[in-house]
């Protein structure tokens, strides 16, 4: 397989992120299922790719604010379990988040909300596992 990443800065407080993985895997020996000699491997996408960007508000009453969103990209996969077999068709699914960075004295801190699959699709990552819902979270970090 291969994968790379690409990280991109159009503007001094906005920032680009991608990555893509591409894997082709099968399976070249089956003592158990020789019938499976040949197919694709179980449970991987071939292709997989994210998207992030984030802007951070410099200047005005939004220094500090932030915003973003991501999307993220799964070819079909095949699954097998026992007899049964079938195909996990390919998904894509979008977020969102925003919060705010900032100082308090010689420590950074940063609070985050986030709303991860923001359309509410529906979709298998594995075999017969349901994705997420739409989901809320709310997150802090302190560095020093």
């Amino acid at each position: 397989g291969v994968e790379f990443e690409i990280f991109y800065n159009p503007g001094k407080h906005w920032t680009l992120a991608m990555n893509y993985a591409y894997n082709e895997a099968w399976i070249n020996a089956s003592p158990a299922i020789p019938a499976q000699i040949g197919i694709s491997s179980l449970d991987h996408s071939k292709h997989i790719a994210h998207l992030q960007t984030k802007y951070a508000f410099a200047n005005g009453p939004l220094n500090g604010w932030f915003v973003g969103g991501n999307a993220i990209y799964r070819s079909s996969m095949f699954a097998f379990q026992g007899i049964e077999s079938f195909i996990s068709p390919a998904y894509e699914i979008f977020g969102v988040f925003g919060g705010y960075a900032g100082k308090l004295g010689n420590y950074h801190y940063t609070i985050q909300a986030n709303v991860d699959n923001v359309l509410n699709k529906k979709y298998t990552y594995s075999f017969a596992m349901l994705g997420t819902p739409v989901n809320y979270s709310v997150s802090s970090s302190l560095r020093f």
